[in-house]
């Protein structure tokens, strides 16, 4: 860069200049190097910082997607351990259903039993009336008594019975 200001600045002969100039034209372009450096370096700088701010924002964006995976995963710990409950309860209806059912089972099981408890219960009833009918229908002819007073039938039976024994 310096090569170009050299150019626009006008040139003169050595023999023509004296120390002076030299010095002064020599200073002259140093200034204007370091005032082209410094607009260098003030357009990088500027760069520097519009892309600095652009970092900011992606640095805050970031810190927004970080906490909005944060309440997420919070979310999902929170679903996963309502899902286990649910699944728990779902086993445990099961659960309750299959009681259910067995219950049912075994109360139609006891209706059952209980029928046929008093129709067993009939038959024994029944059956214990016919056998006392049975044993007293028998016991009546088994037994006869003699020697008794009593009526005709029993002297007649009694008076051959003294027969006998005289």
């Amino acid at each position: 860069m310096s090569e170009l200001k050299r150019k626009d600045t006008p040139s003169s002969s050595s023999s023509s200049s004296s120390p002076d100039e030299k010095r002064t034209r020599a200073e002259a372009d140093e200034t204007l190097e370091t005032s082209n450096m410094m607009e260098t370096l003030d357009a990088k700088m500027d760069a520097i910082i519009k892309k600095l701010e652009k970092l900011d924002t992606i640095e805050t964006q970031l810190k927004e997607v970080h906490r909005r995976m944060a309440n997420f995963e919070e979310t999902i710990c929170s679903l996963e351990s309502e899902v286990k409950v649910l699944k728990k309860e779902k086993k445990l209806e099961k659960k309750m259903e299959d009681v259910k059912d067995s219950l049912q089972y075994n109360e139609d099981d006891m209706s059952d039993i209980k029928c046929d408890n008093r129709k067993l219960e009939n038959d024994v009833s029944e059956l214990k009336k016919q056998l006392m009918y049975m044993e007293t229908y028998s016991r009546r002819e088994n037994l006869k008594f003699f020697g008794l007073p009593g009526n005709s039938d029993t002297l007649d039976s009694s008076n051959g019975m003294e027969q006998e024994s005289s």
